[in-house]
Protein backbone atom coordinates (compact mmCIF):
# COMPACT_ATOMS: atom_id res chain seq x y z
CA UNK A 1 0.00 0.00 0.00
CA UNK A 2 1.15 3.52 -0.76
CA UNK A 3 1.93 4.79 2.73
CA UNK A 4 2.39 8.31 4.03
CA UNK A 5 4.53 8.76 7.14
CA UNK A 6 3.12 11.55 9.30
CA UNK A 7 5.30 13.27 11.90
CA UNK A 8 3.40 15.81 14.03
CA UNK A 9 5.53 18.53 15.61
CA UNK A 10 4.30 20.72 18.46
CA UNK A 11 5.14 24.39 18.66
CA UNK A 12 8.85 24.42 19.50
CA UNK A 13 8.25 26.84 22.37
CA UNK A 14 6.00 24.26 24.09
CA UNK A 15 7.81 21.06 23.11
CA UNK A 16 9.36 18.79 25.74
CA UNK A 17 7.85 20.79 28.60
CA UNK A 18 8.33 17.79 30.91
CA UNK A 19 12.06 18.53 30.76
CA UNK A 20 11.66 22.18 31.71
CA UNK A 21 13.17 21.58 35.16
CA UNK A 22 16.36 20.19 33.59
CA UNK A 23 16.60 22.07 30.28
CA UNK A 24 15.98 25.70 29.48
CA UNK A 25 14.08 26.85 26.38
CA UNK A 26 17.19 26.81 24.17
CA UNK A 27 18.21 23.36 25.39
CA UNK A 28 14.73 21.97 24.68
CA UNK A 29 14.72 23.57 21.24
CA UNK A 30 18.10 22.01 20.45
CA UNK A 31 16.83 18.62 21.64
CA UNK A 32 13.65 18.84 19.54
CA UNK A 33 15.54 19.65 16.35
CA UNK A 34 18.07 16.91 17.08
CA UNK A 35 15.25 14.37 17.47
CA UNK A 36 13.43 15.70 14.42
CA UNK A 37 16.53 15.46 12.23
CA UNK A 38 17.16 11.95 13.55
CA UNK A 39 13.67 10.64 12.78
CA UNK A 40 13.57 12.36 9.38
CA UNK A 41 16.80 10.56 8.51
CA UNK A 42 15.34 7.25 9.65
CA UNK A 43 12.22 7.63 7.52
CA UNK A 44 14.16 8.90 4.49
CA UNK A 45 16.34 5.79 4.62
CA UNK A 46 13.34 3.61 3.74
CA UNK A 47 10.72 5.93 2.20
CA UNK A 48 10.67 8.47 -0.60
CA UNK A 49 10.89 11.99 0.90
CA UNK A 50 7.60 12.86 -0.83
CA UNK A 51 5.98 10.10 1.23
CA UNK A 52 6.81 11.91 4.48
CA UNK A 53 4.60 14.67 5.86
CA UNK A 54 5.45 17.01 8.72
CA UNK A 55 2.39 18.51 10.43
CA UNK A 56 2.85 21.60 12.55
CA UNK A 57 2.77 25.36 12.97
CA UNK A 58 6.39 26.35 13.48
CA UNK A 59 8.02 28.25 10.56
CA UNK A 60 11.45 26.77 11.37
CA UNK A 61 10.00 23.26 11.16
CA UNK A 62 8.38 24.14 7.83
CA UNK A 63 11.73 25.40 6.50
CA UNK A 64 13.44 22.18 7.61
CA UNK A 65 10.77 20.09 5.89
CA UNK A 66 11.33 21.98 2.64
CA UNK A 67 15.12 21.64 2.88
CA UNK A 68 14.70 17.86 3.38
CA UNK A 69 12.31 17.60 0.42
CA UNK A 70 9.36 16.62 2.61
CA UNK A 71 5.75 17.75 2.48
CA UNK A 72 4.52 20.14 5.16
CA UNK A 73 0.95 20.67 6.34
CA UNK A 74 0.13 23.69 8.47
CA UNK A 75 -2.23 22.53 11.17
CA UNK A 76 -5.37 24.44 12.03
CA UNK A 77 -4.39 24.86 15.67
CA UNK A 78 -6.98 22.53 17.16
CA UNK A 79 -4.45 20.27 18.89
CA UNK A 80 -2.69 17.03 18.03
CA UNK A 81 -5.69 14.84 17.25
CA UNK A 82 -7.26 17.52 15.08
CA UNK A 83 -3.96 17.91 13.22
CA UNK A 84 -3.82 14.17 12.58
CA UNK A 85 -7.36 14.21 11.22
CA UNK A 86 -6.20 16.95 8.85
CA UNK A 87 -3.24 14.79 7.84
CA UNK A 88 -5.46 11.76 7.15
CA UNK A 89 -7.70 13.86 4.90
CA UNK A 90 -4.63 15.34 3.16
CA UNK A 91 -3.22 11.85 2.61
CA UNK A 92 -6.49 10.58 1.15
CA UNK A 93 -6.73 13.60 -1.14
CA UNK A 94 -3.18 12.87 -2.35
CA UNK A 95 -3.99 9.24 -3.20
CA UNK A 96 -2.23 7.57 -0.28
CA UNK A 97 -3.70 4.26 0.85
CA UNK A 98 -2.40 4.28 4.43
CA UNK A 99 -0.79 6.50 7.03
CA UNK A 100 1.90 5.72 9.57
CA UNK A 101 1.86 8.23 12.43
CA UNK A 102 5.01 8.65 14.47
CA UNK A 103 6.09 11.26 17.02
CA UNK A 104 9.53 12.77 16.65
CA UNK A 105 10.74 11.53 20.06
CA UNK A 106 11.53 7.91 19.11
CA UNK A 107 15.33 8.19 18.82
CA UNK A 108 15.90 4.42 18.50
CA UNK A 109 13.28 3.83 15.79
CA UNK A 110 14.85 1.86 12.95
CA UNK A 111 14.09 1.40 9.25
CA UNK A 112 13.39 -2.26 10.01
CA UNK A 113 10.72 -1.19 12.53
CA UNK A 114 9.08 1.01 9.91
CA UNK A 115 9.14 -1.64 7.20
CA UNK A 116 7.79 -4.28 9.59
CA UNK A 117 4.86 -2.07 10.60
CA UNK A 118 4.03 -1.30 6.97
CA UNK A 119 4.20 -5.01 6.20
CA UNK A 120 1.82 -5.86 9.05
CA UNK A 121 -0.65 -3.25 7.83
CA UNK A 122 -0.76 -4.51 4.26
CA UNK A 123 -4.10 -6.25 4.70
CA UNK A 124 -7.12 -4.00 4.13
CA UNK A 125 -9.07 -3.13 7.28
CA UNK A 126 -6.05 -3.44 9.55
CA UNK A 127 -4.71 -1.15 12.27
CA UNK A 128 -1.17 -1.61 13.53
CA UNK A 129 -0.44 -0.13 16.94
CA UNK A 130 2.92 0.22 18.69
CA UNK A 131 2.53 1.10 22.39
CA UNK A 132 4.93 2.80 24.76
CA UNK A 133 6.87 0.79 27.32
CA UNK A 134 3.97 0.80 29.78
CA UNK A 135 1.28 -0.10 27.23
CA UNK A 136 -0.43 3.13 28.28
CA UNK A 137 0.26 5.49 25.40
CA UNK A 138 0.47 4.99 21.65
CA UNK A 139 3.79 5.66 19.96
CA UNK A 140 3.03 4.57 16.39
CA UNK A 141 -0.27 4.02 14.63
CA UNK A 142 -0.78 2.63 11.12
CA UNK A 143 -4.17 2.88 9.41
CA UNK A 144 -5.62 2.18 5.98
CA UNK A 145 -7.28 5.09 4.17
CA UNK A 146 -9.82 6.51 3.92
CA UNK A 147 -10.74 6.22 7.59
CA UNK A 148 -13.41 7.37 10.04
CA UNK A 149 -11.04 6.60 12.90
CA UNK A 150 -11.01 9.18 15.72
CA UNK A 151 -7.48 9.79 16.95
CA UNK A 152 -7.12 9.73 20.73
CA UNK A 153 -3.46 10.58 21.32
CA UNK A 154 -2.81 11.67 24.89
CA UNK A 155 -3.03 9.94 28.26
CA UNK A 156 -4.34 6.38 28.01
CA UNK A 157 -4.34 6.47 24.22
CA UNK A 158 -3.41 2.81 23.81
CA UNK A 159 -6.72 1.54 25.22
CA UNK A 160 -8.64 4.35 23.55
CA UNK A 161 -7.21 3.46 20.15
CA UNK A 162 -8.07 -0.22 20.66
CA UNK A 163 -11.66 0.79 21.42
CA UNK A 164 -11.72 2.97 18.30
CA UNK A 165 -10.45 0.07 16.21
CA UNK A 166 -13.20 -2.16 17.54
CA UNK A 167 -15.88 0.45 16.82
CA UNK A 168 -14.55 0.82 13.26
CA UNK A 169 -14.40 -2.94 12.72
CA UNK A 170 -10.63 -2.95 12.24
CA UNK A 171 -8.37 -5.94 12.73
CA UNK A 172 -5.69 -4.97 15.26
CA UNK A 173 -2.07 -6.02 14.98
CA UNK A 174 0.40 -5.23 17.74
CA UNK A 175 3.99 -4.27 17.05
CA UNK A 176 6.51 -3.91 19.85
CA UNK A 177 10.23 -3.26 19.71
CA UNK A 178 12.75 -1.24 21.67
CA UNK A 179 12.79 1.33 18.88
CA UNK A 180 9.04 1.90 18.90
CA UNK A 181 8.54 1.71 22.67
CA UNK A 182 11.33 4.02 23.86
CA UNK A 183 9.98 7.55 23.76
CA UNK A 184 12.03 10.43 25.07
CA UNK A 185 9.38 12.03 27.27
CA UNK A 186 11.03 12.32 30.68
CA UNK A 187 14.43 13.02 32.21
CA UNK A 188 15.32 9.35 32.74
CA UNK A 189 14.80 8.68 29.03
CA UNK A 190 16.74 11.83 28.21
CA UNK A 191 19.70 10.56 30.25
CA UNK A 192 19.60 7.21 28.43
CA UNK A 193 19.63 9.03 25.09
CA UNK A 194 22.49 11.31 26.13
CA UNK A 195 24.53 8.34 27.34
CA UNK A 196 23.97 6.69 23.97
CA UNK A 197 25.05 9.90 22.21
CA UNK A 198 28.30 9.92 24.16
Amino acid sequence: MKTLAVIPVKSIAHAKSRLSNQLGPKGRETLVFSLLNKIIGTFKSCLNPKDILIVGLDPDVERLAKVEGLSFLKESGGGLNSALKQAAIWATDHCFEAILISPLDLPFLSPDDIQSIIGLGGEEGTMVIAPDRAYFGTNILYLNLPTKFNFCFGKGSYDQHLKQAESCGLKVKLFYSFGTSFDLDDYDAYQVWMAYQN
